[in-house]
């Protein structure tokens, strides 16, 4: 299932098995106010303070969230329970 931007934007989705995430925080130093460069990829906060970006893939199954993207082989087998809810 792909949900691109624009239907995010206008409906609400629900989270089932087949589903797979893309976590990517940006923590920054300084504002959160950001702005894309002009190579249409970069972006930087308008204060130009550093910041770092992060991703993670999380993959939704009917055993719970396997964490895609996990380094190790340790948390290459963590596995999210389901949580029950509606």
């Amino acid at each position: 299932m792909f949900i691109s931007r624009e239907m995010r934007l206008k409906q609400d989705f629900r989270l089932e098995p087949g589903l797979v995430l893309a976590v990517e925080p940006m923590v920054n130093m300084g504002v959160a106010d950001t702005r894309i460069l002009s190579d249409h990829w970069t972006v930087v906060t308008k204060d130009y303070m550093p910041s770092a970006h992060v991703e993670h893939t999380l993959a939704l199954t009917r055993e719970g969230v396997k964490i895609v993207t996990a380094g190790t082989e340790d948390l290459k087998s963590v596995l999210l329970p389901p949580t029950s809810g509606g």
